[in-house]
């Protein structure tokens, strides 16, 4: 089975296996060589994944869901990216046990989908977008909810506190 970084010395008898700083490097920059869309394909073929930091990737275009539900994924961090669209209604179903979600610093649009509200998140910024619209009042009910960010959209309504 190949992987994506290996390499072999001359007095090496193994293949080195483990995550090094080189390996970090490499993956680094082969990132930068993906397409600019965002890889749903990452997350459709790690069920087990549960975290996924994305950020910085000049990743374009809309921000496509699994179409399977990633019950360990705890950690969604897709900020800094010029991701555009709606945020799915279907996240609730993908990310069922996501705790921290950070969509910020994208080109994100329209209204928040309330079920958003049905994932037990504890932290939220998805500040620096174009979301537009009223906060869905069960979003500012979750009980685990400790942070939430919205600054810089296009949001209407009253105040949260």
């Amino acid at each position: 089975m190949f992987s994506v970084i290996s390499w072999k010395a001359t007095l090496q008898s193994v293949v080195a296996l483990s995550t090094t700083e080189a390996e970090y490097m490499a993956i680094t920059e082969a990132v930068k060589e993906l397409p600019r869309n965002f890889p749903t394909l990452l997350l459709e073929n790690n069920t087990k994944l549960g975290v996924l930091y994305a950020r910085d990737n000049s990743f374009i275009g809309p921000m496509k869901l699994p179409t399977s539900c990633l019950l360990h994924l705890d950690t969604f961090d897709v900020s800094n990216n010029k991701l555009n669209g709606h945020i799915s209604a279907n996240m609730s179903f993908a990310f069922p046990k996501l705790d921290y979600l950070n969509m910020s610093q994208n080109l994100l649009e329209g209204p928040i989908p309330s079920a958003v509200s049905d994932i037990p998140l504890r932290i939220v910024d998805l500040s620096h977008n174009f979301l537009s619209g009223g906060v869905p009042r069960d979003l500012t009910s979750i009980p685990t909810l400790f942070y939430f960010r919205l600054s810089n959209n296009k949001l209407k309504g009253k105040k949260l506190y």
